[in-house]
């Protein structure tokens, strides 16, 4: 298939990710990095680990630009809120001036507290996440919300 003059000459949506703009937006919300970042996977945002002098590091999320709406991000952060509330294993956004997405030049993102995830069972054979105690929480959980 061939690309039109517009495709090719459009920029990739995250080409003024850079560096400094992830620690500039960081510090837009009172956030100071001390330099040192690092990216995580992540199939559709950009997400780094920043480390601080005076704080432990953070996750910052920069959504997709034209992906999803606010709503949808929000809506998703109140989610996470919501498990988290419930002492199901989740990481909620770190709240800033009561706003968990926030805005630097065209990017929207959010914080999170670093978290490090959980192994397997080393001698299970078979896992069952279906019937681990969080997934009884959230399918509990997600019967009480209205749709």
């Amino acid at each position: 298939m061939r690309q039109s003059s517009a495709d090719i000459t459009a920029s990739p949506p995250y080409a003024g990710l850079t560096a400094e703009c992830v620690l500039d937006a960081l510090d837009s919300v009172g956030i100071r990095g001390d330099g040192r970042m690092i990216a995580l996977n992540s199939y559709e945002n950009r997400v780094y680990q920043l480390w601080r002098d005076d704080a432990p590091p953070v996750v910052a999320k920069f959504y997709r630009p034209a992906r999803w709406s606010d709503d949808q991000i929000l809506e998703e952060h109140a989610l996470v809120s919501e498990i988290d509330a419930h002492e199901i294993p989740a990481v909620p956004p770190i709240e800033v001036d009561g706003r968990t997405l926030h805005r630097f030049d065209e990017f929207r993102f959010a914080i999170y507290a670093r978290q490090g995830g959980r192994g397997g069972e080393p001698n299970a054979r078979f896992t069952t996440p279906s019937g681990s105690r969080p997934h009884r929480k959230i399918d509990r959980l997600s019967k009480t919300i209205p749709p």
